[in-house]
């Protein structure tokens, strides 16, 4: 209440008073003129006239500053809730992916808002434990990361972020591409003795996508369970730096020093998240519908049904 009635008392001084403060004086010169001075007609009755005119301007620029600065801030506004709706999505699907450290491939991993939410409440500790404790793929730790830091990176270069966001919100969201790309930099000099070889996955089989693309001309795989002897289920798409199936079939366990690493990293990046909710969306991850394809979540506003073929959706993604 304080903070409001201060900004107030400041906007009536410096957009009310002083802006206008030569048009009140000249207003009362030529008001006090005809007044106290025996001046004929029609000087008279015209400095009178423009006296008045002289008060009015400043009322007929106030009221338009005040609707224009209204119409910026509904702008604003909406320019802003869009920005957050862009930044929650690449940071949703950035939590959702860090469950694949905390849960084996095939245990159930949980995308809706409440399971998102609580992930980021864990310390560094709790982090850690479930790390240390998780058995790992190859499919999954020699894989190519998704390039969230180049999604928000977008996000900030864009032209209406660059005249509407303000400087804290692009400190934090720098934040988030400097400590996602210090969580990526672990992987890239992961070597034999980070893990020990706990067995192999018999029911996976990994080929070539048919589906996903990449305009460089990169390779991606698919990761399919063997459900029987002719069917199969696609679960996770990615590309490999080094291609070696029988490398990506293994079950690994990371040793201590690996998974204290990555649990600090990947706290860190939470911590950004959570100073971008703590000014936006009520502290929480927000979303209204979401769905799990090729390994990843997609939330509402990444996905089109076909209202002819229920069956048939597409998905807006980049990898």
């Amino acid at each position: 209440m304080k903070k409001r009635i201060k900004h107030t008392l400041n906007f009536i001084l410096k957009e009310v008073i002083l802006k206008y403060l030569f048009c009140y004086i000249l207003s009362v010169i030529a008001l006090v003129v005809p007044l106290f001075l025996n001046i004929d007609e029609p000087w008279n009755s015209w400095l009178i006239s423009f006296s008045a005119s002289i008060f009015s301007l400043p009322v007929i620029f106030i009221i338009y500053n005040l609707y224009v600065s209204a119409l910026e801030k509904h702008t604003q506004d909406k320019i802003s809730q869009k920005i957050n709706n862009n930044v929650i999505n690449v940071f949703a699907r950035f939590i959702y992916f860090t469950e694949y450290f905390y849960y084996k491939l095939e245990d159930e991993k949980n995308g809706d808002e409440d399971s998102l939410n609580k992930l980021l409440t864990y310390s560094e500790k709790e982090l850690f434990k479930l790390i240390s404790d998780n058995t790992f793929s190859g499919i999954i730790l020699f894989s190519e990361f998704d390039s969230f830091d180049t999604y928000i990176d977008d996000i900030i270069n864009e032209p209406v972020v660059c005249k509407y966001a303000n400087q804290e919100d692009i400190s934090i969201l720098i934040d988030f591409i400097n400590s996602y790309n210090a969580f990526k930099d672990i992987f890239n000099s992961i070597v034999s003795n980070d893990y020990i070889v706990c067995g192999k996955y018999e029911n996976i089989d990994i080929q070539e996508s048919n589906y996903a693309k990449n305009n460089q001309g990169k390779i991606f795989y698919d990761a399919m369970w063997l459900l029987d002897s002719e069917n199969v289920q696609s679960f996770y798409t990615a590309m490999y730096p080094i291609y070696e199936k029988e490398s990506l079939l293994l079950k690994l366990k990371l040793s201590g020093t690996k998974s204290q690493e990555i649990a600090y990293s990947i706290k860190s990046v939470y911590n950004c998240i959570n100073r971008w909710l703590s000014i936006h969306s009520d502290s929480r991850i927000s979303i209204s519908k979401s769905i799990v394809m090729n390994g990843r979540l997609h939330l509402d506003y990444d996905i089109t049904f076909n209202q002819y073929m229920k069956n048939n959706i597409s998905i807006c993604n980049r990898f």
